[in-house]
């Protein structure tokens, strides 16, 4: 109910005149790992799009490929070019500026105060290792972060609480900087994290449509065993819902 508020002690009652605003309501912030190692992205490669396209979007739990030779799953091994479309046209900074106020990404965000941080999580040995990772958006990079902790695939319903996760890939994960949005719009912000985070969630969707990868959005999330490996404290920064790819 307090989210329906629209006056919220003045919260929500934005000045016109920009110069009136504080500090917090202009800077747009960046997450980074500065002491991580970083792994630049390959350059994004435009696709056509089309409604054609749209059509064919679709929620997919068959991951991996059965082997008739040893009778079992081979695991997709999502490659860098791959995961670079993914995330650039999905929650990229696509249009760069030395003032960050002036710089854009692909969704749109309420007061462009951009809330959403994404993680992703490597499930399947390729070009990635079995990780967890931070994507920096101003660079087009990943920060590897640890290794996750599976002794088997099994270890991946801890987090996705489904026995066809198991094949995934990897998990896309969209967490949510609270303060960003509800320093400007006080309650209401939870609204607009959650507006962003489905406008990504769509995009990395039809994105790795178009890469050829099956995806499905995880509303069977475990955000508290999410959190603790990501290292979140849950409040200030917290697990909105995952994506698994494959």
């Amino acid at each position: 109910q307090k989210s329906k508020d629209r006056t919220m002690s003045g919260l929500v009652r934005i000045p016109s005149d920009t110069s009136l605003w504080p500090p917090q309501w202009k800077e747009v912030q960046y997450k980074t790992y500065d002491r991580f190692k970083r792994i630049l992205l390959p350059n994004p490669i435009p696709k056509n799009f089309s409604h054609t396209d749209l059509i064919k979007r679709k929620s997919s739990r068959d991951f991996g490929i059965f082997n008739t030779s040893t009778l079992l799953k081979d695991y997709k091994k999502i490659t860098l070019q791959q995961l670079s479309n993914v995330l650039y046209y999905s929650c990229g900074e696509v249009k760069k500026s030395a003032d960050p106020k002036k710089s854009k990404r692909i969704q749109a965000s309420a007061g462009g105060r951009y809330p959403i941080e994404v993680y992703v999580i490597n499930f399947e040995k390729g070009e990635l290792g079995t990780e967890c990772y931070h994507y920096n958006i101003k660079e087009h990079s990943l920060e590897e972060l640890w290794e996750v902790p599976l002794c088997s695939r099994k270890d991946i319903n801890t987090y996705f609480g489904y026995e066809w996760a198991t094949d995934a890939s990897m998990a896309i994960v969209l967490t949510g900087v609270v303060g960003r949005s509800v320093s400007k719009y006080g309650e209401r912000g939870y609204k607009y994290i959650y507006l962003e985070a489905g406008a990504i969630l769509n995009n990395l969707q039809n994105n790795s449509m178009l890469e050829n990868l099956s995806s499905v959005i995880m509303g069977a999330t475990n955000e508290n065993a999410l959190e603790t490996l990501l290292d979140i404290d849950g409040e200030k920064e917290t697990v909105m819902l995952g994506i698994l790819v494959g």
